[in-house]
């Protein structure tokens, strides 16, 4: 049973290790070529909204408080999302 739960650990290592080769590749690239995106800040915001309860019912449904850094997460890209309000698109306009 140990040795599937390796070759899972190993697998899911891989797959993240080749998208953050990917993502990093493409970041470089679109550097070189001057591209420039705009952060929807409204997103950030709406995720840590999503993060920040989940957070708490996880956090105690585990009884492990150690899952609140769920919470805080949330909390954060809450603090992100509102701090730069002013540049949220307005929908229809």
């Amino acid at each position: 049973m140990d040795e599937f739960w390796f070759i899972v650990a190993l697998l899911i290592t891989a797959v993240l290790l080749g998208l953050a080769i990917f993502l990093g590749a493409r970041a470089i690239k679109d550097q070189r070529s001057g591209k420039t995106r705009k952060v929807n800040y409204r997103a950030i915001f709406f995720v840590g909204v999503s993060l920040f309860p989940i957070g708490i019912i996880i956090s105690r449904a585990e009884d492990n408080s150690g899952l609140l850094g769920i919470t805080a997460l949330g909390l954060a890209y809450m603090a992100i999302g509102l701090s730069n309000r002013d540049k949220w698109k307005s929908r229809g306009n």
